[in-house]
């Protein structure tokens, strides 16, 4: 830091005294370069001095001391999955605006989702945030805990539908009848979660009615199965 110093004396120029203040042995610094957090003997340093007002030839010298800074994690990735079965937020990363560019400090936590179902908006905590790091004593933790409400919209996190695939299913030819009904043989559903299955239906048309060599459509209807499947927890791969 700068410092100035003018005295004001009847029948003398206006004199400045310009000092720096700093660390009698340097300091400690972080990978910002800032000090560390810690008690410093500060003093003035190079002093320069535009007149001969001040007589001065002596400095006291002073303690600086700097505190840990506060620290607001936030979570930067992990609000969002695919559903799996659990309420784990997987691949979870948390970051912090506040620390400072050049500082090697890194947040860790373990978080859940208030739900194992498939959801936007949901609420999630995280627990056992903590710091590491080379300069992570020089920051501080208000908590250890990080909640977050969701709106069931778009505050909050997220879990989508796990998409499922068919392969295999089959249309047979068959005799003019007048209708665009297509017979079929349904394929292999995979993709559930393990222990969980649906119920799978589906209807298969021509787009004609007409004989001819036609394109056949098959609509899935996805419904809850066994083992605690639910259909709106999945979704069919195109």
């Amino acid at each position: 830091a700068d410092w100035i110093a003018k005295e004001t004396i009847a029948g003398n120029a206006v004199d400045a005294l310009t000092f720096t203040v700093a660390p009698t042995s340097g300091g400690a610094t972080s990978g910002s370069g800032n000090l560390k957090v810690g008690n410093y003997t500060v003093e003035a340093q190079s002093i320069t001095k535009t007149a001969g007002g001040f007589n001065t030839t002596s400095v006291s010298n002073g303690v600086l001391t700097i505190t840990p800074k506060l620290v607001t994690p936030t979570v930067s990735a992990g609000a969002s999955k695919v559903y799996d079965g659990t309420t784990a937020m997987t691949g979870l990363t948390l970051g912090s605006s506040s620390l400072v560019n050049g500082d090697t400090v890194t947040l860790a936590g373990s978080g859940v989702f208030a739900q194992s179902d498939a959801g936007q908006g949901l609420s999630y905590t995280v627990s056992g945030i903590a710091l590491s790091g080379t300069d992570s004593a020089n920051y501080y933790l208000n908590g250890t805990t990080l909640s977050v409400i969701g709106n069931g919209s778009n505050v909050g996190g997220e879990i989508s539908p796990k998409a499922l695939t068919i392969s295999g299913t089959s249309v047979q030819n068959r005799d003019y009848d007048a209708t665009n009904v297509a017979q079929f043989t349904l394929g292999t559903v995979s993709g559930y979660v393990t222990g969980e299955s649906l119920g799978v239906t589906a209807a298969a048309t021509f787009d004609s009615v007409n004989a001819g060599n036609r394109t056949a459509t098959v609509a899935y209807t996805l419904t809850n199965g066994s083992g605690g499947g639910k259909a709106s927890n999945y979704t069919l791969a195109d």
